[in-house]
């Protein structure tokens, strides 16, 4: 993504102006805009402005599974991890297609594992299991696998 890339770089100026360009599209999101302003405002190392522009964004799209996924990873990002963990929930919930995507529960299992609480990040990963089970209806293809060996090593590191 060239306005990530350019945040990254710290090009927040041309990240700005990319930024604007994306909302004149007809089919940009606005809850999407209203996160990339918050990171801009990080780049700039205005952490007050940054969270004023989240705070706003619970307010406008605080039911839209798309921004609270965001938010979450807005907060991960700023190593809040309660909080991001918390939104991640919030996002799982309120997803409203399915099957769900299990990219939330995977960012509760990311936390969790940071923090060293290897039963909860295991216990995240047995989530996402049954989504994939239950939810998808995978039994044996990689995706199933990989959670499985994610669970299971987590589980040995609890002990």
């Amino acid at each position: 993504d060239l306005i990530d890339n350019l945040i990254a770089d710290q090009r927040v100026r041309e990240a700005e102006d990319y930024l604007d360009a994306f909302c004149r599209l007809p089919a940009h999101k606005p809850e999407i805009a209203l996160v990339y302003r918050a990171y801009i405002a990080l780049a700039k190392y205005d952490e007050k402005t940054a969270d004023a522009i989240m705070e706003e964004g619970k307010v406008r799209f605080g039911a839209n599974g798309d921004f609270l996924f965001e938010l979450a990873q807005y907060y991960a990002r700023k190593c809040a991890y309660d909080q991001a963990a918390e939104a991640y929930e919030i996002a799982y919930a309120n997803e409203t297609h399915r099957p769900r995507f299990c990219d939330a529960l995977e960012g509760i299992a990311m936390i969790r594992e940071i923090e060293g609480n290897y039963r909860a990040a295991a216990a995240a990963w047995e989530r996402v299991l049954q989504n994939l089970h239950e939810e998808w209806g995978m039994t044996d293809e990689v995706a199933v696998k990989e959670a499985e060996k994610e669970r299971n090593r987590l589980l040995r590191k609890a002990q």
